[in-house]
Order: structure tokens, then C-alpha cells, then sequence
């Protein structure tokens, strides 16, 4: 049975041409997952128009999918969503590719993220998006957990250099021993600036990040997924919120796993 309310809210946004795929394939199968879907199943002939309807239900969604086709690539009012999505919605902006096409030639940021491939095992890709999705059923107890470490100090992003001695004990750079140095936040991936560069295929481009937190006057370290397609684990539990690291904590990403040794 569905949940009375949708969980969640999800803009859809397509080329005309890939209405039946957005409508019959994606809307219904989130829609059937209790995820509640907006999407314009007509032409939108003029700039007011798109103002008043698609802006307000822009406004209204949590979360932003793009469906990339060759059609989409070449939309007006597909490339005009997503630059309004990548500036308003970061961090839940999910590309789907159903037909070949760069992703670039909608926005360049659209390079940053991962998309759910379509083509190849559509059911594999369908179920992962729930699952991304339904992270928002986490989201309070990220929020509480955050709100924990800030009672008495904010998050710290720019205040000291922070170091950080890392083993690479399993994956493709076994054995490798890192310091890693940051002020803002350090980040985990594949993405040739992460902080923490892994080159390992199972690894997303920005898969996690840590920071540096302060609770009761005390700075500890938090860790947090980033989206990442195969999860996050720590001492081998996923985490689904900001959580807390210590020296000797195992961090698995992909098939790499990482070892906090200490933090200068």
C-alpha cells in the first residue's frame, strides 16, 4: 500500500520528445515507490508561462532528476532547469542517461556528477535512484546529529589547517600512506582535485567528504557521503549521516578501504 503522502518530491525535467519515458516509465515507477513526481506534460510556449508554472514547481521540489538525451542536450527549457537546479538544488541534482549525449553540452557542472545509466540495466539503475531518493528518509537524523555538534560552535571550515595521516590498507593503491592537509573541508574521490584522489573504477568522482567539527569546545571529525553510488561504510557500517571518526577508524569507499591513523 502507498503512503498516504508522497515522501518526497521529485521535478522531472525532459524534452518533449522523452515525455513517454518521463510519464510512463520514470513518473509511474517513483510514483509506485510512494515518491512524489511534478512534470510539465506540455509544451510551455512562452518565458512568462515558464515563470508561473515550471518555476514555482522547481521552487517546490526537493529533488531535481535531468533525463540526457540528444533531444535534451538541444532544449531550451531543458538547459534553462537544470542551470536553475545546479544553483539552487546542489547536491540533489541526478542526471539519467536514456540515449548517448554529453552531458556537457547542458551544463559543465553536469560533468561533476554521476549519472544513473539507463541504457544497459534500466531496472539495476531505477533501483538505485530509489535508493538515493529515499536518503531523505535519513535526512532528520542527519540534521539532529549536526545540530548536536553545533549547540556550541558551528561547524569549522576555515579556521586552522587540519592534517590527517591515512593507509590505504585494500584497493588498488594498497599500502599507500597519505598526509593529507585541509582548511576547508577533505574530500574523497576519484575527481582529480579530491583531496584523498582514489583511482578506483567502484569510487565516485566526489565520493565523501571529512570535516573538522567542533562540540563543546572540542574539535572532533565528521564524515559524510556524498551520494555516492556504492555508499560510504565506517568500521564497516554504512553511514547515512554526518559521523564522527577516530584514529583507527576504517573508512571503506568502493573497493578501497582507508585507515585513520592519527591527526597532527
Amino acid at each position: 500500500m502507498l503512503p498516504a503522502e508522497p515522501m518526497t518530491t521529485v521535478f522531472i525535467s525532459h524534452s518533449t520528445k522523452d515525455s513517454a519515458f518521463a510519464k510512463k516509465k520514470l513518473k509511474a515507477y517513483l510514483e509506485n515507490h510512494g515518491i512524489g513526481t511534478w512534470f510539465s506534460d506540455d509544451d510551455i510556449p512562452t518565458a512568462a508561462d515558464w515563470e508561473r508554472k515550471i518555476l514555482r514547481a522547481l521552487s517546490n521540489a526537493q529533488w531535481y532528476i535531468v533525463i540526457l538525451s540528444p533531444d535534451a542536450v538541444t532544449s531550451d527549457w531543458v538547459q534553462a532547469e537544470v542551470h536553475w537546479a545546479l544553483e539552487k538544488r546542489k547536491g540533489r541534482v541526478i542526471p539519467i542517461m536514456i540515449e548517448d549525449c554529453d552531458p556537457a553540452d547542458l551544463h559543465l557542472k553536469l560533468l561533476r556528477i554521476n549519472y544513473l545509466d539507463f541504457r544497459q540495466d534500466p531496472t539495476a539503475a531505477a533501483a538505485r535512484l530509489v535508493q538515493i531518493l529515499e536518503s531523505d528518509r535519513f535526512a532528520g537524523d542527519a540534521q539532529s546529529e549536526l545540530d548536536e555538534y553545533e549547540q556550541d560552535a558551528t561547524v569549522v571550515l576555515n579556521a586552522t589547517e587540519t592534517a590527517l595521516r591515512l593507509l590505504i590498507s585494500a584497493g588498488p593503491q594498497q599500502g599507500a600512506q597519505l598526509t593529507v592537509r585541509f582548511r576547508r573541508d577533505c574530500i574523497i574521490g576519484r575527481v582529480k582535485n579530491a583531496n584523498v584522489r582514489v583511482l578506483d573504477d567502484s569510487v565516485s568522482r566526489r565520493h565523501a567528504s571529512i570535516s573538522v567539527a567542533s562540540r563543546k569546545g572540542k574539535k572532533q571529525l565528521l564524515i559524510t557521503d556524498l551520494g555516492s553510488a556504492n555508499g560510504t561504510f565506517v568500521n564497516e557500517i554504512r553511514i547515512a549521516a554526518p559521523t564522527s571518526l577516530e584514529e583507527g577508524d576504517v573508512i571503506d569507499v568502493g573497493g578501497t578501504r582507508l585507515m585513520l591513523k592519527d591527526v597532527i
